[in-house]
């Protein structure tokens, strides 16, 4: 997810409120071999999400229930910052 995330900042995460989730948001979702995945909404199309990572070339189709969280801000080494 470079260049808003680099290799050790850590992500705070929310519960996945239906609201929350929105194109343009990043989630935390499962991915098909059960491995957690830090993707972007690019688009809601009914009951599926079209996710990509932001330094990505594909674009992963989810459902809602593989959702297990949503961004909620971040902590690199100098400081944290929030996206509320």
């Amino acid at each position: 997810m470079l260049p808003e995330f680099v290799d050790g900042d850590r992500v705070l995460i929310e519960y996945p409120k239906k609201e929350r989730i929105m194109a343009g948001r990043c989630i935390i979702y499962n991915n098909k071999g059960g491995v957690l995945v830090f993707h972007r909404i690019l688009k809601i199309i009914k009951n599926f999400l079209l996710v990509k990572g932001d330094n990505e070339n594909y674009i992963d189709k989810i459902i809602f229930r593989d959702v297990i969280g949503v961004y909620a801000g971040y902590k690199n080494n100098l400081s944290f910052i929030s996206h509320n």
